[in-house]
């Protein structure tokens, strides 16, 4: 099983206005020969980053590819909190991918 890092909030790292996003999405991650697929459930996005909620932990650091619907973007697992059944992962976009996912403002 993944170590996770475990958090008693993600609040603290958020900078940038989330968006409601609940949309499933396909993630992978992993190397040549040994990729773990899942689905999961992207709860918001910022411009750099995500909450997703899935049924199997991700070790930070991490390396993901998120795929939804026409859009493939990579990112860094910077957290990974159990809740009950679920986990939760923050995720840090690379670069090159910021702006990418976007949905409506929270109000």
């Amino acid at each position: 099983m993944p170590k996770l890092r475990t958090t008693s909030s993600m609040r603290d790292r958020r900078f940038e206005p989330r968006h409601s996003a609940d949309q499933l999405a396909e993630l992978c991650w992993g190397a040549s020969g040994d990729v773990a697929v899942c689905s999961g459930m992207i709860r918001n996005v910022s411009r750099s980053g995500a909450q997703i909620r899935l049924t199997r932990p991700v070790r930070v650091g991490t390396t993901i590819q998120i795929k939804k619907q026409d859009r493939d973007v990579r990112a860094k697992v910077v957290a990974c909190t159990r809740a009950g059944p679920e986990y939760v992962l923050g995720v840090e976009f690379y670069p090159e991918f910021e702006g990418v996912l976007r949905s409506k403002p929270l109000s």
